[in-house]
């Protein structure tokens, strides 16, 4: 609409034909008091931040690509040019409206890409504005007292953005931040509460180090310092919206928003625990968090259908109170909400749409009331919410595209518009005042809705009554109407100084009509061991109750049936609805092969309630053995098992409220800690400036193996203070880690840091064979190769040294054919061309002796005998050139034979004779006088054959 401006205001007309931004004050009687468009030449312009001064003044932050839209003098007086096209940016845009409707000014804030904006808030203690967003602009300068550093933004394709004018459009600071922003908060020290979509565990307060969630949730003080910072929440959710509650400088911080999880929304003791999804639809959530990021409760709002929640207010006595919109009156409505103007108990048909919706709940997050609002052939929501806590108003904003139960009489505007050509849904700007002082204002319907005739409605609770119909001409000035046509009726009730309105609906049907049942579609049931089936309800034509009826309603064996129900009324119309039921065994009521884990040394036992959430509501009860279950004997504190009698199994009976019950076995394991040492890391300090920067998680594989593990790292013993960068580290300094694997288990150990002018590498062992009381002899040039490989040098440039000096220093060089006089076991080697920080080659030295075998040169057998040889000692390895191995070798055939042993890679070989010995024993000669004999053959003779001599004899005559 273009023709709705005021005189003297800012911008009284708009004549481009597209939407275009607007500002309006209403009276509180309903009147408009001035109406101001702003701008929209390009129809791109959103405004989504808006804050009003105690003196009317009224702050707004948008984002657009329109030019000519700041003030001359402002801070940036034009759209910034987009690096990537001949374009413009989106840029943010911020003006303030006087309490006339008069632009004081305006600013654009941006740089050479796109701004979006997220919100706007006023400090009115100090005068600033501080204005969220997110950017993907990478050339905004910013002060050097940062959340973010301004080069982080670069590798990340958007990141939030926190700026902060004073109320005079001067700018004061900015700053990227750690992730893309929802909402912001301010607290009245001055601490800043964000919260944006950040998955990043590790940057996590040390407190806070278990937590996860897709969202982050940061508190920086008013000198923008980090005070900590923790995931929450699960993917599944967005839309935040923060509060903070200052009243007694609590600074507890309420978040609102929506969510598709099923879990880490609801806490213990949750007004609504659980929510029943419906397929692509999402419930509303609402979470306290104290001023140091701790949680104190969360509850889904609703139970089923969807929910929204777009707005949060604090009450004077830490009630929280929230708007958006509702699908479902299920744990919405709440308490007597007829004490409130305007509040339509009764709409036109039954709930297939969404509601407006205002709850208030107290500071523990239960439910005090909680109303609907709206007609439910159109669609409506809340979105802004303030109160006033002297008066008791409650004024909200938001909108809506029914035709009734959104207006009153004496609103600025009671009619919808609807242009040429359409019948519906035109969304309509809605603003509504409540006020929440006790009354008792209530409308009774009696009669038939079949009989217009019969009906009467009757108001009470007031003194004076004015009634309307849908076009707002007044029917009635008394308690009773009688409407004579089906419609829209409002009643307006005047009581001490008190007035309000309640709409209802005057519907008139067929007594044809067949009954229509209460719930359109039945819910499937499931139940276990049997259930017994409460009949459904229908309301006739004419308004009555009608109780369904079938043929059995008690069922007890398991399978799955359909249940039809049958409505009948008074005139014999009768409508027909089929349920589906399925009984389960109680063998299904818990599956086997449950197992619980903990950690090695965990000082917290088994929660053996964790699995209760997957289990089907019961009385769960946990046993330590068949015996205690017999006995009724039940673990006292499930939560914390501490299984000091290791047992394997324990037990957990489950017992529905229609008494089925099943017992099942939950296997009890320990996962072992991770396997850590604590460390000494020797590092070069190239520079010799007595300290080192590192980034300590490139040591991760020196930790640990396994590449799935978080490593953190910490500055001291108690895990508080964590390192999430570089980190300067002097000699001798220690650094604490802790290893957390995929499932849960930890373990901590230390890193201490030698910082030298050199690095020290370890190569294979140099290992030589010697002779028994010898010394080793070293043929170092053999190890040049290896040696220059390592140290990326020429071998021409390697040389040896006795100590770590002498190669720290280049003198003393070893002659290459090294005799190892000493007995040294460690000798070291560098290049010559090395300068800062040398690297030096460790080289450990072996020397195994080499093996003795004890054996004849010569050994005598028997012809066709076999011959054993037993070697003296034991070896590593024996190899006869005959093919025998181990100590002995069975020799049958003379010859020259060889034996080979080894000790420690050192190796010895004998050669040795076999020979027979030969059947001529002895040889004689005679020379007429005498004869001499020889023996041979080691033969022996005797005179007595008991002494027995090898020498040869002469006999004589």
């Amino acid at each position: 609409m273009r023709n709705l401006g005021t005189n003297g205001v800012f911008q009284s007309t708009h004549t481009i034909n597209a939407d275009c931004p607007f500002i309006l004050k209403m009276n509180k009687d309903g009147s408009l008091k001035w109406f101001t468009y702003f701008l929209s030449e390009r129809s791109h312009s959103f405004p989504k931040g808006f804050d009003v001064d105690d003196e009317g003044n009224t702050y707004i932050s948008y984002d657009t690509d329109q030019l000519n839209a700041a003030t001359p003098g402002a801070y940036q007086e034009q759209l910034a040019p987009d690096e990537y096209s001949n374009y413009f940016s989106r840029d943010l845009l911020i003006t303030k409206i006087n309490n006339q409707g008069s632009r004081i000014w305006a600013t654009y804030y941006g740089g050479n890409h796109n701004e979006n904006n997220m919100g706007l808030h006023l400090d009115k203690l100090n005068d600033v504005l501080y204005i969220i967003g997110n950017t993907k602009s990478k050339d905004l300068i910013h002060p050097s007292n940062t959340i973010d550093p301004t080069e982080d933004v670069i590798v990340r394709e958007s990141a939030g953005l926190l700026i902060k004018f004073d109320t005079e459009g001067n700018y004061i600071w900015s700053s990227y931040t750690l992730m893309p922003l929802t909402s912001f908060a301010l607290s009245n020290n001055g601490d800043l509460v964000l919260a944006g979509a950040n998955n990043n565990a590790t940057q996590n307060s040390p407190q806070f180090e278990s937590t996860t969630g897709f969202f982050r949730l940061s508190s920086y003080s008013k000198d923008f310092n980090l005070n900590w910072t923790r995931g929450f929440l699960g993917e599944g959710n967005g839309g935040h919206k923060l509060k903070l509650d200052n009243n007694n400088n609590n600074n507890n911080i309420i978040v609102g928003g929506i969510t598709y999880s099923r879990t880490e929304i609801a806490t213990e003791n949750a007004y609504s625990p659980t929510y029943q999804f419906e397929l692509d639809k999402y419930s509303s959530f609402l979470k306290k968090y104290d001023q140091n990021g701790s949680e104190i409760f969360g509850t889904y709002i609703g139970a089923e259908g969807f929910t929204d929640v777009s707005a949060i207010e604090i009450g004077l006595n830490n009630e929280i109170y929230l708007v958006g919109n509702a699908s479902s009156e299920n744990k919405i409505l709440y308490g007597n909400t007829r004490h409130f103007m305007g509040t339509s108990r009764e709409r036109s048909s039954n709930f297939t749409d969404n509601f407006a919706t205002l709850l208030k709940f107290s500071e523990n997050g239960q439910p005090i009331w909680g109303m609907m609002y709206g007609d439910e052939i159109g669609q409506q929501a809340f979105s802004s919410i303030a109160i006033d806590n002297t008066t008791k108003d409650i004024v909200v904003g938001g909108y809506s595209n029914a035709n009734y139960f959104n207006t009153t009489p004496n609103g600025y505007q009671p009619y919808p518009f609807i242009p040429v050509g359409f019948q519906r849904d035109i969304d309509q700007g809605l603003m509504v005042l409540f006020n929440e002082t006790e009354n008792e204002f209530n409308i009774k319907f009696s009669g038939e809705q079949c009989d217009i005739t019969s009906i009467v409605l009757t108001a009470e609770g007031a003194t004076n009554y004015t009634w309307y119909d849908n076009n707002w001409n007044i029917v009635g000035n008394s308690a009773v109407l009688r409407p004579t046509a089906e419609g829209h009726y409002t009643c307006k009730f005047e009581h001490q100084g008190n007035e309000g309105y309640i709409n209802y609906y005057v519907r008139i049907t067929s007594p044809n009509t067949p009954p229509s049942p209460v719930i359109t579609v039945l819910p499937e049931i499931t139940a276990y061991c049997f259930v017994d089936l409460i009949a459904p309800k229908a309301i006739s034509a004419c308004g009555e109750e009608i109780i369904a009826t079938t043929t059995r309603t008690h069922l007890d064996s398991p399978g799955s049936y359909q249940i039809t129900w049958l409505y009948t009324d008074n005139f014999g119309n009768t409508f027909s609805q089929n349920q589906q039921v399925n009984i389960l065994s109680e063998v299904e009521l818990i599956p086997a092969n449950i197992v619980l884990t903990i950690c090695e040394n965990n000082e917290i036992g088994y929660n053996l309630t964790s699995i209760l959430p997957n289990l089907p509501d019961a009385d769960y009860k946990f046993y330590a053995d068949y015996m205690d279950l017999v006995n009724q004997i039940s673990i006292q504190n499930p939560s914390n098992f501490i299984n000091t009698e290791n047992y394997e199994f324990i037990l957990i009976e489950g017992v529905l409220t229609n008494g089925c019950r099943f017992t099942q076995e939950i296997k009890l394991e320990v996962n072992p800690k991770p396997f850590i040492t604590p460390i000494t890391k020797t590092i070069c300090d190239t520079q010799n400036d007595g300290f080192i920067n590192i980034d300590l998680s490139n040591l991760a594989n020196e930790i640990s193996d396994d590449q799935s593990a978080i490593i953190k790292f910490y500055l001291d013993q108690y895990f508080q203070n964590q390192i999430t960068s570089t980190q300067r580290i002097t000699h001798n300094q220690t650094i604490y880690y802790k290893i957390i694997e995929q499932n849960g288990c930890e373990n901590s150990s230390t890193i201490t840091f030698e910082l030298t002018n050199y690095n020290v590498l370890t190569t294979n062992t140099f290992t030589i064979c010697k002779e028994l009381d010898t010394f080793g002899i070293f043929d170092l040039a053999t190890k040049k190769a290896e040696i220059a490989s390592l140290l990326n040098s020429n071998q021409s440039n390697i040389y040896f040294y006795k100590t770590l000096r002498d190669a720290q220093n280049g003198v003393n060089p070893l002659s290459e054919n090294y005799i190892n006089e000493d007995g040294l076991s460690i000798i070291y080697a560098s290049s010559s061309t090395d300068t800062a920080c040398k690297t030096l080659i460790e080289i450990p030295l072996q020397e195994n002796i080499i093996p003795t075998i004890i054996l004849e040169d010569v050994y005598y057998k028997c012809k066709d005998s076999e011959l054993t040889i037993t070697l003296n000692d034991n070896y590593d390895e024996i190899i006869w050139s005959n093919g025998n191995s181990g100590l002995t070798s069975n020799l049958t055939q003379p010859g020259t034979y060889e034996v080979t042993v080894k000790n420690n890679e050192c190796y010895t070989t004998k050669t040795f004779e076999i020979k027979d010995y030969s059947p001529i024993n002895y040889t004689y000669l005679y020379d007429g006088n005498r004869i001499t004999f020889t023996l041979i053959n080691d033969t022996k003779v005797s005179i007595d054959q008991r002494n027995w001599i090898q020498n040869n004899f002469i006999l004589e005559p």
